[in-house]
């Protein structure tokens, strides 16, 4: 589904801080990057969106997207929960999630169906759609950041730390959550500072370390692999 192919990118100031990288999501797959704090990860996950300055090659669903603008890569079927989740705090929950769906609604097309499949994952959200963004506790704005990524229709969803700042008790219930979308067709390539969650979760993990890609394997072979134990899973 997404192909990534000589990947670098760079800082306003020219600083270069991903090298080349390669990587791939399959179709319907959860695919997880791991690595230490300043290694890539989110930069990886801003390339492909081109919110930063790259180069390289991108292909999405057999399409060359590296020269399209953010707007455009959204409409094609990509879309990005970002770290801090990013909603709109004097919004309702319900415009939030209108926001989202602009593009369907400026072609006359109805959003109850999505808006259905959103409060069907998050029933919380539905008793709050009246609800200014700022109110709601950390665990709803991750919901609702989730949720607002769902009404854009999207293929490929990226997720830049989905737990963070959340209770435990939280964490685990947010990933079934992700995993509920992605069993709805979703595949889904995530940045997770929960390195054993996220592996326990996914399919296919990359760690990425000094802006490049240092192994790929299967999920399960690295929670199993001892450097990998050592150095993010506490073990």
């Amino acid at each position: 589904m997404l192909e990534v192919r000589n990947l670098s990118a760079a800082y306003q100031d020219g600083v270069e801080v991903l090298h080349n990288i390669d990587l791939a999501v399959p179709e319907g797959a959860m695919v997880t990057l791991i690595g230490a704090n300043g290694a890539g990860k989110t930069t990886t996950l801003r390339a492909i969106m081109k919110l930063m300055r790259s180069r390289g090659s991108i292909v999405f669903r057999g399409e060359e997207i590296s020269r399209r603008e953010t707007p455009e890569i959204a409409q094609l079927g990509i879309s990005m929960v970002p770290e801090g989740r990013g909603v709109f705090p004097g919004l309702s929950v319900y415009d939030n999630l209108r926001v989202a769906a602009t593009p369907w609604l400026s072609r006359g097309q109805s959003i109850d169906g999505d808006l259905d499949r959103v409060f069907s994952l998050f029933p919380i959200l539905a008793e709050r759609r009246k609800q200014l963004g700022w109110a709601l506790s950390g665990g709803q704005q991750q919901m609702l950041a989730i949720g607002r990524a769902i009404m854009a229709r999207p293929k490929l969803m990226l997720l830049d730390e989905p737990s963070l700042g959340l209770a435990p008790n939280l964490v685990e219930e947010m990933f079934e959550k992700l995993k509920s979308v992605n069993e709805q067709g979703v595949s889904l390539l995530l940045v997770e500072q929960n390195a054993f969650m996220a592996l326990e979760y996914s399919t296919l993990a990359y760690v990425i370390e000094r802006g490049t890609v240092s192994s790929q394997k299967a999920s399960s072979a690295l929670l199993e692999d001892n450097s990998i134990k050592a150095a993010y899973l506490g073990g």
